[in-house]
């Protein structure tokens, strides 16, 4: 018997190494899903919940843009059932691992929308003008995360065609609470005096900017990788605050907030963040915050910042 077990490990050992991996973990047959990003991994759990093991590959409090898969992480997406990134050009190697011996469903959010150019570098100071690349933060508009919701349900159903019907019954729950969350921020929109919006920091809001009809200023454009912006683009931003006196200034999640904190002092205004839900921090993780509940706080930034 003991020779036995030993040519069993040994043989095991032998595969394992062969084909360069581990089975994988069913964990009672349920569905393997690994996102990329907190709002992929957010909208599946909201449709999946127990139905699926799933995987947040970029850790909570990590820099989304800089990250860098290590062959662990791959492993992870090679062997799962569904991967669900973002598309666009910061998932670049995305599509070369999956030219490989990945056989994985796949979706990309980008695919599920009609995306919008993003602000040139010619004008970072104004975060409106459709120039350049596209926008790749798809899912801060409630009514586009309606769309990447469904496009992540019909997945699931393709691929796990037995809970299909709750698939899209939770689905299709979650975009009524999508449509709720549009209605509160246009309310918010509504009640107020203004409809311009400065950003001390990065813009990440553009389709959240254009679903409620704001314009936007911003010291650098969409998620570009300056370190600081020119002297002459927090002067602009400086001055329109004071021109419009406007209320608050804005930062997003996971930011310093220095270029923010040099506006609000220069023109006696507020920082207040806006959540774009590109990521959570470690502690909200662990509580449980989740993209309708940080985007419902947003309702109450939008409020103060609108006055």
């Amino acid at each position: 018997m003991k020779r036995i077990s030993a040519l069993l490990l040994t043989l095991s050992l032998l595969l394992s190494l062969t084909c360069g991996c581990t089975p994988k973990d069913t964990s009672g047959d349920r569905l393997s899903v690994v996102c990329t990003i907190f709002p992929a991994f957010d909208f599946a759990r909201a449709v999946a919940g127990d139905l699926i093991e799933l995987e947040l590959l970029i850790d909570p409090g990590e820099e989304v843009h800089t990250f860098d898969p290590t062959p662990q992480d791959m492993r992870r997406i090679t062997d799962c059932d569904l991967f669900i990134c973002n598309g666009g050009t910061s998932d670049g190697w995305v599509d070369t691992l999956l030219s490989g011996d990945a056989d994985c469903s796949v979706v990309r959010m980008m695919e599920c929308v009609d995306t919008l150019c993003a602000a040139s570098e010619e004008h970072a100071d104004h975060a409106g003008h459709d120039h350049g690349e596209y926008d790749e933060h798809v899912w801060t508009s409630p009514r586009m995360a309606e769309n990447i919701v469904r496009g992540i349900s019909d997945a699931l159903c393709r691929v796990d065609p037995e809970n299909a019907d709750t698939y899209r019954s939770r689905a299709e729950s979650y975009c009524g609470e999508l449509r709720i969350l549009s209605d509160l921020l246009q309310a918010a929109v509504m009640g107020g005096t203004r409809r311009t919006l400065i950003f001390g920091d990065r813009f990440p809001m553009l389709y959240f900017t254009e679903q409620l009809g704001l314009e936007a200023f911003s010291a650098f454009p969409g998620c570009a990788a300056d370190t600081e912006p020119s002297a002459a683009t927090v002067a602009a931003l400086i001055d329109r605050v004071k021109a419009d006196a406007i209320p608050a200034v804005l930062k997003c999640e996971l930011s310093s907030g220095l270029v923010a904190d040099a506006i609000a002092e220069a023109t006696g205004t507020k920082v207040l963040t806006l959540h774009s839900c590109h990521n959570v921090t470690a502690e909200e993780y662990a509580r449980g915050e989740t993209y309708l509940s940080l985007m419902n706080k947003n309702v109450t930034v939008l409020t103060e910042a609108l006055k």
